[in-house]
């Protein structure tokens, strides 16, 4: 099967109570060449990335662009913030394993985040060849994230007892 069709084949899976990944290639024309560029890194963004079948450069100019720093609710319920995203994470390598989790570490001082995570949402029935993954998550302040906090988001895959990073990013819930 061709990186492409690893890719494609990703499926559905659910994170946390609402979520929706899907490792489309084909629809999200996102080449391996721009993974490779991007290696590590979770874009954090208003719709699913699309780049067009554009060319390298011009696919990592769209990309950057719509990535997300600072993230505002989407509903509030109850005067409990909301915050929906869509996601898509160039991962540093093949997870191994069917379960995911994002986890969010919220910033303490400078540049340091704390050791122990703010809010989690798992992520179930991952296929574990691919290296581009693709989701859409809501999570709230009753999960654990603090309106006006910044927060360092990993994808892990855990193996045994040891955590993988897979990709990562940095945002701010205003």
């Amino acid at each position: 099967m061709t990186h492409s069709g690893r890719v494609l084949a990703a499926g559905l899976v659910t994170a946390g109570l609402v979520g929706l990944l899907v490792g489309d290639v084909v629809a999200g024309q996102i080449s391996p060449a721009v993974g490779k560029r991007l290696r590590g890194r979770l874009i954090v963004s208003d719709a699913p990335l699309a780049t067009g079948g554009q060319k390298v450069k011009a696919a990592l100019k769209t990309i950057n662009a719509a990535h997300k720093t600072t993230l505002t609710p989407s509903k509030k319920d109850g005067g409990v913030n909301y915050y929906a995203f869509h996601w898509t994470a160039f991962m540093r390598k093949k997870p191994r394993v069917s379960s995911l989790s994002l986890e969010f570490y919220k910033k303490e001082g400078k540049k340091k985040f704390a050791s122990g995570m703010s809010a989690n949402k798992g992520l179930q029935g991952v296929n574990p060849s691919l290296t581009i993954l693709r989701g859409h998550t809501e999570i709230s302040e009753d999960d654990g994230v603090t309106t006006g906090k910044t927060y360092k988001i990993k994808l892990v895959a855990t193996i045994g007892s040891r955590d993988h990073l897979l990709a990562q990013t940095v945002v701010t819930f205003k």
